[in-house]
């Protein structure tokens, strides 16, 4: 990424030719702020007694850049993309500046 020396983008395909269909998360977060007004740790994930997730990425791109990395993972294993090019792109740089989407755009 352009604005820094210690994050990347991610960019994986499977298959090959046209058509190209881009899928697409960012990896990064905003700051925590203050740690005391915090419920739970940020930086581990943690189930509550009523199953709910919390934690850092567990409703902000993180989880989906995964589902999204890992569908590609079952559509290669499973052999399923007949045509064209699944390409991921997991993108550093989003949160304030969109750095890392003006690199790949670039």
């Amino acid at each position: 990424v352009n604005d820094s020396d210690s994050r990347a983008n991610l960019v994986a395909e499977i298959g090959n030719g046209s058509p190209v269909l881009g899928v697409s998360g960012h990896m990064d977060v905003v700051t925590t702020g203050d740690l005391d007004s915090w419920n739970y740790e940020p930086f581990k994930l943690t189930e509550d007694d009523d199953g709910r997730l919390h934690g850092r990425g567990a409703a902000d791109m993180k989880s989906g850049t995964v589902a999204l990395a890992l569908a590609l993972i079952e559509i290669k294993e499973a052999g399923t993309l007949k045509q064209g090019t699944i390409r991921f792109m997991a993108t550093a740089g989003e949160e304030i500046t969109s750095a890392g989407a003006k690199d790949l755009y670039e």
